[in-house]
C-alpha cells in the first residue's frame, strides 16, 4: 500500500531537484562557453607593413570603417606576433585603417602564420590552420561553378530588368543547369568534411537547396561542441527549426510591436485573413512588392483581409520615409533590433521579404509566396 506523503514536502523536493538540475545546466553551459574560447597565436610577416597597426574584427563583409574592432597590434619592421585573446571559433578579418582591403581568417585556437604584402593583404598566405585549409578546399573546388553562377545571375537580372522574356527563360534554364552541378559538388564536400566550420557556412549559404531539413539538422548535431556555441551554428539551426515550427498548416505565433506613433499593435484579433509581411526600407524586392500589397489591401481590407508589415530597419527615419514614399496605408510596425527582436526572434528571419498568410483560426495557409502567386492566392480566397 502506498504511504500518504505531505504534498508540501513533495513539492519542496521537486523544487530542490529542479533547482539543482538548472544549476547543473548553467554550470555546464558556462563551462562549454569557456572551453570554446581560446587565445590564438598569429605570427605575421607582411612586406611594406613597417610599423603599422593591424586590427582584428569579427565582422567580415562589412566596410573596414564600420567594422567592430576586437583587438589590435603594431608591427615592428614588417613583422609581429599577435596573441588574440578570448576568441571563439569563426571567421574574423585583419585589416589596416584607411584601407578598403582585408584578410578573412579562421581562428579556433590554432597557431597560424600569415605571410604576404601589406598593400595586398587579401592575397596573404595562411598556414597552420586545418579549418582554413578545408575552407580553401571548398573555395577551390567550387570556384568555377560559382563564377559561372554569378555571371548567369547578372545576365538574368539584366534581362528581367529590361523585360526580355525570352532571355529570362534562357538564363533561368542555364542557371538551373549550373546549380544542378554546383549543388552536387557542395554535397560531396559535406561528405568529405562533415565536421568542418566550412560545412556550417555552406549549409547556410545554400540552405534548403541541397539537403532536406532533417539531414541539415543531423549534420549540425554531429558538429564539434566548440562550434555549437557560435553564432553561425545557432543562427542556422534556429532558422531550420523555425521553418519546421512555422510551416504551412501549423499555428502562427502572435506578437506585439510599436507602430509609427509608438503605439503597441498586436497580430491577434483579425477577421478572416491576416497577411504579415517582414520587410525593410533598404530591401529592393520588398519595395518592388509594395505596390501589389497596397493593391491587395485596397481591394480586400473591407472584405476581411488584415495586413501588418513589420520592418527590421534599425533606422526609423528611413523606415518612415519608405512608408510615405510607397504610400503604405495599412498597419506598419518596426522591430528595431531586427531579427533578434524578442517578439519575433522565434521566426528566425534571415531573408526579407518573408510573408505569412494566416486564417481566422491562426493557422498558416501560405508562406513566402512570390508576389504574383500571393496576389492570386488572396484573390482565390475571397472568391470561395
Amino acid at each position: 500500500m502506498a504511504r500518504n506523503q505531505d504534498p508540501n514536502k513533495s513539492g519542496m523536493k521537486k523544487d530542490r531537484l529542479n533547482t539543482a538540475l538548472f544549476l547543473l545546466i548553467i554550470l555546464y553551459s558556462a563551462s562549454l562557453f569557456a572551453q570554446n574560447k581560446a587565445t590564438c597565436k598569429i605570427n605575421i610577416f607582411l612586406k611594406n607593413a613597417g610599423n603599422k597597426v593591424i586590427y582584428l574584427s569579427n565582422d567580415v563583409y562589412v566596410p573596414n570603417t564600420k567594422k567592430i574592432i576586437l583587438d589590435s597590434a603594431a608591427f615592428r619592421n614588417d613583422s609581429l606576433d599577435f596573441n588574440a585573446k578570448d576568441i571563439r571559433p569563426g571567421f574574423y578579418t585583419l585589416f589596416f585603417k584607411n584601407d578598403k582591403k582585408f584578410l578573412p581568417v579562421f581562428l579556433d585556437g590554432s597557431d597560424i602564420k600569415i605571410t604576404g604584402d601589406a598593400d595586398l593583404i587579401y592575397r596573404s598566405r595562411i598556414t597552420g590552420s586545418t579549418q582554413m585549409n578545408i575552407w580553401f578546399a571548398f573555395e577551390t573546388a567550387l570556384k568555377m561553378d560559382k563564377q559561372h553562377e554569378e555571371y548567369l545571375f547578372r545576365r538574368l537580372t539584366n534581362a528581367d530588368g529590361n523585360k526580355q522574356a525570352d532571355s529570362v527563360r534562357f538564363y533561368k534554364l542555364k542557371l538551373d543547369s549550373v546549380h544542378s552541378v554546383l549543388y552536387k559538388r557542395v554535397d560531396s564536400l559535406f561528405e568529405l568534411y562533415p565536421r568542418s566550420f566550412a560545412t556550417i557556412k555552406y549549409l547556410d549559404a545554400y540552405d534548403k537547396m541541397i539537403l532536406p531539413d532533417a539531414k541539415e539538422l543531423a549534420l549540425l548535431d554531429r558538429m564539434p561542441d566548440a562550434y555549437k556555441g557560435t553564432d553561425d551554428y545557432l543562427n542556422l539551426k534556429n532558422k531550420i527549426q523555425a521553418r519546421t515550427t512555422f510551416a504551412v498548416g501549423n499555428k502562427f505565433k502572435d506578437f506585439e510591436l510599436p507602430d509609427t506613433n509608438n503605439r503597441m499593435v498586436s497580430t491577434q484579433n483579425h477577421n478572416r485573413y491576416l497577411l504579415v509581411d517582414f520587410w525593410a526600407s533598404w530591401c529592393v524586392p520588398c519595395r518592388k512588392a509594395n505596390p501589389t500589397l497596397k493593391k491587395l489591401y485596397d481591394a480586400y481590407q473591407s472584405k476581411g483581409l488584415a495586413m501588418i508589415s513589420v520592418s527590421i530597419d534599425d533606422n526609423k527615419t528611413a523606415w518612415r520615409k519608405a512608408i510615405k514614399d510607397d504610400h503604405l496605408n495599412w498597419k506598419q510596425l518596426i522591430a528595431i533590433k531586427g531579427a533578434n527582436e524578442p517578439e519575433i526572434s522565434a521566426f528566425a528571419i534571415s531573408v526579407v521579404p518573408t510573408t505569412y498568410l494566416v486564417d481566422d483560426k491562426g493557422t498558416i495557409i501560405a508562406k513566402n509566396l512570390p508576389v504574383q502567386e500571393l496576389e492570386e492566392k488572396v484573390e482565390a480566397l475571397f472568391k470561395e
